[in-house]
C-alpha cells in the first residue's frame, strides 16, 4: 500500500477494524456501497446501529434491495 493509500486508510478506519463486509457492517452507522448487488443481507444491516443509514449504489442492481433494508431496520436508504 502506498503512503497515499495509508493516510486515507488510517483517516477512514481509526479502530484498524479488519475483516470481512459482515464485521465492517457489526455496529455501523452507515454503508456505502459502489460496488456489486446483493451483496449486502437482511443479518447484516440487523448488526448495524439502530436508525443506520445504508446507502446501496451498485448499479443496475445495488447491494441490498431498498424494501429489505428498510425491513431490517435502516433509517435511511439511498439506491
Amino acid at each position: 500500500m502506498n503512503v497515499l493509500k495509508k493516510e486515507i486508510f488510517r483517516l477512514i478506519n481509526p479502530k484498524k477494524l479488519k475483516g470481512n463486509l459482515v464485521n465492517a457492517l457489526h455496529n455501523a452507522d452507515l454503508f456505502i456501497g459502489v460496488s456489486v448487488g446483493n451483496i449486502v443481507t437482511y443479518d447484516m444491516v440487523r448488526s448495524m446501529k439502530k436508525d443506520a443509514i445504508v446507502m446501496a449504489m451498485g448499479n443496475p442492481i445495488p447491494e441490498i434491495m431498498p424494501d429489505t433494508a428498510k425491513r431490517a431496520g435502516a433509517r435511511i436508504v439511498a439506491t
